[in-house]
């Protein structure tokens, strides 16, 4: 399959997704108006959510300036082709189904076979150790605090909840917004956290001059079966 645009891993808190980069998108697209006006009318149009459908990292340029760029879920990426209504944006959107079909049919790799396989694998393991510690330091702080945050007491995490149920976590979080279960900032409405479907959980990310206190959606056992039910009838899926 002949690349179309770069498709990269990032961190989106503890979890690593396949993400595009946003101004490349914009620029294989030939949107014609400017790429900062775009992509900020794409995210309060469609209610996307930094941290679940993008994140944003900051570019240090030759000039000594900086550039804000947006890495973006294949989900969102699909939808904003969808949404340009053109054939540029169908092609697209077709690619990136097709390099997630690819994703997921990766299996295991075989056992190294001979101790020269077996020093290769080992070589390529901590290269991409290496790389992944340098992308991701950016993203520690957030990575930790989600790290800690194991389900307690019954209750599981929006992350659990969508492998329980083979979602992809993103896809699950949408899905609960436009269903007008969770709000825009991926918490819960009130009257659903009543019925006990939800709890909500507080934290703590210390950084270095702050802290920054945090919500945590978790989902109960009854809320597990009651998001099950409706994504059957909704969805026809599981």
């Amino acid at each position: 399959m002949k690349e179309l645009i770069s498709v990269n891993e990032k961190f989106f808190g503890s979890e690593k997704i396949q993400t595009v980069n946003a101004r490349e998108l914009h620029e294989k697209l030939k949107v014609g108006s400017r790429f900062n006006d775009w992509i900020r009318n794409r995210i309060e149009k469609y209610g996307f959510i930094e941290g679940i459908d993008f994140i944003t990292l900051t570019k240090n340029l030759v000039s000594g300036g900086k550039q804000k760029e947006y890495y973006i879920s294949l989900d969102m990426a699909k939808e904003l082709c969808m949404v340009e209504n053109n054939e540029l944006g169908r092609m697209f959107r077709k690619y990136f189904i097709e390099v997630e079909k690819r994703y997921k049919k990766i299996q295991t790799p075989k056992l190294p076979q001979n101790y020269l396989e077996a020093l290769k694998e080992l070589v390529r393991v901590e290269e991409e150790r290496q790389a992944l510690e340098a992308e991701n330091r950016q993203m520690k702080p957030k990575a930790e605090a989600f790290d800690e945050l194991i389900s307690t007491d019954g209750k599981y995490t929006m992350s659990e909840v969508a492998k329980l149920l083979n979602w992809g976590r993103n896809r699950l979080f949408k899905f609960l917004r436009m269903q007008g279960i969770l709000r825009n900032n991926n918490e819960p409405y009130q009257e659903y956290v009543d019925r006990g479907y939800f709890k909500l959980r507080t934290y703590t990310i210390k950084h270095t001059d702050f802290e920054e206190v945090k919500v945590q959606t978790l989902v109960t056992p009854k809320g597990l079966e009651w998001i099950r039910k409706i994504l059957k009838r909704e969805m026809e899926f599981i």
